[in-house]
């Protein structure tokens, strides 16, 4: 069985190619999980700065808005849908079971 494949050049620029990809990929997903562990590290140090009393969030409290914000907003929304939706079904349960 015959299989074509590109001259051998070609194979090494597009192995080249994909490795240099990769790599970009590999240092972006590295780059946001340090990031990740900085901020879990940043709000465990808010919380207990917080709780000791070393950092008082009453002036910033003031400053919150009334209104939550609208992405907040909206998945407030969702989480109310999805208990909605796990509400009736249960009743539809019950009901089918009595």
């Amino acid at each position: 069985m015959d299989c074509l494949s590109p001259p051998l050049p070609e194979q090494t620029a597009i192995v080249e190619y994909l490795d240099e990809q990769t790599g970009k990929i590999d240092r972006a997903a590295e780059a946001a999980r340090r990031e990740v562990e900085l901020l879990k590290e940043f709000r465990t140090r808010l919380i207990a700065d917080v709780v000791t009393g070393k950092l008082d969030v009453r002036k910033m409290a003031e400053n919150l808005p009334e209104e939550p914000l609208e992405e907040e907003a909206e998945i407030l929304e969702e989480d109310a849908a999805t208990e909605e939706e796990k509400e009736a079904d249960l009743e539809e349960k019950s009901d089918d079971e009595g």
